[in-house]
């Protein structure tokens, strides 16, 4: 499931879809409406501009949740705050759920450039999906999940390393404005001497 849908979200419901997951958009006023817990085993929650402190109202909600946070600081002026991240203050808002921060880095014109090509060679292997957090289970969903959309599961180890992730998450939305990298950029970890990296090219 998916709270507060927009097309980097709708793209990745459309992939997982047809890798067979059930999948569903709702906004962060319905789930609120709800008596007990949401009806979904992931949920891929984007705050987009609501303040993380709010979450505590949804921790019923998400209790038990595999919860994977690709919200983005709104500026750097955020970022420079001196607060947690987005998705510790999640974590802490929801104790019950295991959060996960993931998803937040690839723009949503390159996913769609990524998903358009189906994985081919030159892309898969390549296109990282950078993810943190604390617990195991939930991160190896994450990581699933981001294979199964093509992407290069990137472990950056536990959810305190969120806020490096919502950095990059920024400095991404930067490079979109700048019509020097072009449409499709991606900021990803290109490894040397593997059969999946361009850089073998290269050198």
């Amino acid at each position: 499931m998916r709270m507060n849908a927009d097309e980097k979200s709708q793209l990745l419901l459309q992939r997982w879809a047809v890798s067979g997951h059930h999948t569903s958009a709702i906004t962060l006023d319905l789930i609120a409406e709800r008596d007990g817990a949401v009806e979904a085993d992931v949920i891929l929650l984007d705050l987009q501009g609501v303040a993380a402190g709010d979450a505590e109202g949804l921790a019923r909600h998400l209790s038990g949740k595999t919860v994977i946070d690709c919200s983005n600081p709104s500026n750097v002026k955020e970022l420079r705050c001196g607060s947690a991240s987005i998705a510790e203050q999640v974590a802490r808002a929801c104790p019950g759920a295991a959060v996960v921060k993931a998803l937040n880095v690839i723009t949503s014109a390159a996913l769609r450039h990524v998903l358009k090509q189906g994985g081919a060679e030159g892309l898969k292997g390549y296109t990282s999906g950078y993810y943190c957090g604390d617990d195991v289970e939930a991160r190896r969903i994450a990581a699933a999940l981001m294979d199964e959309a093509h992407l290069d599961p990137t472990d950056c180890g536990a959810l305190t390393n969120a806020t490096l992730l919502e950095a990059l998450g920024l400095l991404a939305r930067h490079l979109e404005g700048q019509a020097t990298f072009g449409q499709y950029f991606t900021i990803s970890v290109v490894r040397a001497h593997d059969d999946s990296s361009p850089l073998d090219h290269w050198m």
